[in-house]
């Protein structure tokens, strides 16, 4: 007999001729997962002398495979090249080989549906002389851990946006209906109508978009120094931390970060993993669309998976927007966007960070979209309706004007409670 059909689980079978195994393995797959640390442990392998590895290496589809068990396999003697036109799956020991549908994972080897033939003799040789040929064309195609290193960055962010792809889609309400106690329509109109001059913000946006394009020029060629770099570098002024903290950004929108805070992550070992995430041309991938509201969704959730000391909900909002501008209006408080969201009408209910920040940021652009100016000039009308509906709240409670500004200490704060007051007064009845 030249050949035995066998259905999943077929991992007791593997490991038995993998266990009767001294001096040559052969294996050709398309698709590896971790599981393959369980079907080829180190003892086992070892000991045989000639491993080789024919798979999968497309850095378009390079999540389909886990790079650490690949950097496993070389670690313990593997040969691997790679062929992404393979879709058979060829394990072949010393004399007994599978020709199966399963591929090196789990699911291939124990949960799905598959089918496996065990061959031996002539059907054995035909496979072996198969995979021969199948190395020879690969030949030049070798794997490394170089090469491992090199996609490593485009592998982790192909990792993480699978990871969020299955996020809460719950439906936008984007009602223009106001269950609140003030006319936030009226409110909106009297601010037009109260001529506010918005000329220094839209400077200050015109010279921070400049800053802004520049540097993602220059983290598109690699993003090495252009994050942070301490006092005195020669690059400083042409880093993130400088534009956010310091430069124009700064004048237009703030952000409430400190250098600390720019220090920490970026002495952090995800620091790449992180600015891959945010802004994939710094490793050579397309930049996200964020038109499309599922991605938009995923980016959103996946800004706030880094486990980073000083890196929480403001610094990864705060990047985002500085990143994508036109899709954030430059709030960097989770807190206060949802407060202007809830007086604009929103009624949604989201659950995670990442969907929270979504769905304000969507409404609240959808909800302004009359306005006829940028989101920089739109965050200072949403904080001027904001703060306009704090002074109605204490003036229909019985506080002065003095007694509501004690309460804040920034100078924004107070400035935007003075020309509050001042709209109250001139546009607006003070006490309804």
């Amino acid at each position: 007999m030249t050949r035995q059909v066998i259905t999943n689980p077929i991992t007791s079978e593997f490991k038995k001729q993998l266990q009767n195994c001294s001096s040559e393995l052969l294996i050709a797959v398309p698709f590896i997962s971790s599981f393959a640390k369980v079907i080829l442990p180190e003892n086992d392998i070892n000991r045989i002398k000639t491993k080789r590895l024919i798979t999968c290496f497309d850095e378009n589809n390079i999540n389909s495979f886990e790079l650490e068990t690949l950097k496993y396999l070389l670690d313990r003697g593997f040969k691997i090249l790679y062929n992404n036109s393979i879709h058979l799956k060829l394990y072949l020991f010393e004399n007994t080989g599978f020709i199966t549908s399963s591929n090196m994972t789990k699911g291939g080897f124990e949960n799905n549906i598959e089918i496996t033939s065990i061959i031996i003799d002539k059907e054995f040789n035909k496979a072996k002389h198969i995979f021969s040929e199948l190395w020879n064309k690969s030949i030049s195609n070798e794997i490394t851990k170089d090469l491992i290193e090199y996609n490593y960055s485009k592998y982790l962010l192909l990792k993480k946006r699978a990871k969020y792809k299955k996020s809460d889609k719950s439906k936008i309400e984007y009602s223009n209906k106001i269950n609140y106690e003030f006319d936030i329509q009226s409110i909106i109109d009297k601010l037009f109508e109260a001529k506010e001059d918005y000329t220094r913000i839209i400077g200050g946006a015109y010279k921070a978009n400049k800053e802004r394009e520049k540097l993602i020029q220059n983290i598109s060629k690699g993003f090495k120094n252009h994050f942070y770099v301490p006092k005195g570098h020669e690059k400083r002024e042409e880093t993130l931390h400088y534009q956010i903290v310091h430069g124009e950004e700064s004048k237009v929108s703030g952000s409430g970060l400190r250098e600390s805070h720019f220090q920490e992550v970026a002495s952090s070992n995800k620091l790449d993993e992180l600015i891959a995430y945010l802004f994939p041309p710094s490793i050579g991938k397309s930049n996200w669309n964020l038109n499309d509201d599922e991605i938009f969704r995923e980016y959103c959730n996946g800004i706030f998976d880094f486990q980073i000391s000083q890196y929480s909900i403001t610094m990864p909002i705060r990047l985002a927007s500085f990143f994508y501008p036109e899709y954030f209006i430059p709030i960097f408080r989770l807190d206060q966007l949802e407060d202007i969201c809830i007086i604009l009408g929103y009624n949604g209910n989201p659950k995670s960070k990442g969907d929270k920040l979504f769905e304000y940021n969507k409404f609240l652009i959808h909800r302004m979209q009359l306005i006829p100016y940028d989101n920089y000039v739109k965050m200072n009308i949403a904080y001027q309706i904001y703060y306009i509906v704090k002074l109605k709240r204490g003036f229909k409670n019985g506080f002065t004007f003095e007694e509501i500004k004690d309460v804040y200490t920034k100078k924004w704060q107070r400035n935007l409670l003075e020309s509050g007051v001042r709209i109250i007064n001139e546009n607006l009845k003070p006490n309804k």
